[in-house]
């Protein structure tokens, strides 16, 4: 990675509140094409295993096990249609994706999640594939039932009972901007991230929704 300060990005490797998005970046810029692989050429996906060795042995960075987790966690998203398809697979992404730390689902249990870390990980989810893909009726039925409890829980103390699902995406895109730079990406390409909004809270109507992710 030419033109960044190979210090900064260790430092990275090594914060656990750094973003999935982040984390791809410096991945992706370091070893090209050997991260996923590549079927026409015969380029096997890096092992997960190699992959993090070559991290801290090319950045001299104690690589935190959240940034592993949250990695990881994208890839699998980005590799395969799972994060769609299979209540599991999403539920896992997004606990990984929001702060690294899998709880419940080390020891086989399904996590409990809540909406803000529902929404960040379907906003890095897309933001990084090249493509849009539907969610399988039991995970909209899922979504549905997290936001309409989270809904319940906060309607009586705030008038605006659904502004913190915006506030906290707000936060955590400004974070990952801030990576971001570091990492090497022009201000230009943040410019065109900032005026993306992949994860809607709300429908046409003004109505907060799961429909509308």
């Amino acid at each position: 990675m030419n033109n960044v300060n190979q210090k900064e990005v260790g430092d990275l490797l090594s914060d656990p509140e750094t973003t999935a998005t982040t984390l791809l970046v410096i991945a992706l810029r370091a070893y090209g094409e050997e991260l996923f692989g590549n079927e026409e050429t015969g380029i096997p996906p890096m092992d997960p295993v190699d992959l993090w060795l070559r991290l801290k042995e090319d950045f001299n960075a104690q690589v935190h096990e959240n940034c592993e987790n949250k990695l990881n966690a994208l890839m699998t998203a980005l590799a395969t249609d799972g994060f769609y398809d299979n209540l599991q697979v999403f539920v896992a992404v997004c606990s990984a994706l929001e702060d690294g730390d899998l709880g419940d689902l080390v020891e086989g249990q399904m996590e409990t999640l809540t909406v803000p870390e529902m929404l960040w990980a379907i906003y890095e989810v897309e933001l990084n594939r090249d493509d849009q893909q539907d969610f399988s009726p039991a995970i909209v039925d899922f979504m549905d039932k997290i936001m309409n409890s989270e809904a319940d829980e906060v309607v009586e103390d705030d008038p605006n009972p659904m502004s913190y699902w915006e506030r906290f995406l707000a936060d955590k895109r400004e974070q990952m901007f801030h990576e971001l730079r570091i990492v090497g990406i022009e201000e230009s390409m943040i410019r065109k991230l900032r005026i993306q909004d992949l994860t809607p809270a709300h429908d046409d109507q003004g109505e907060y929704t799961p429909d509308g992710i």
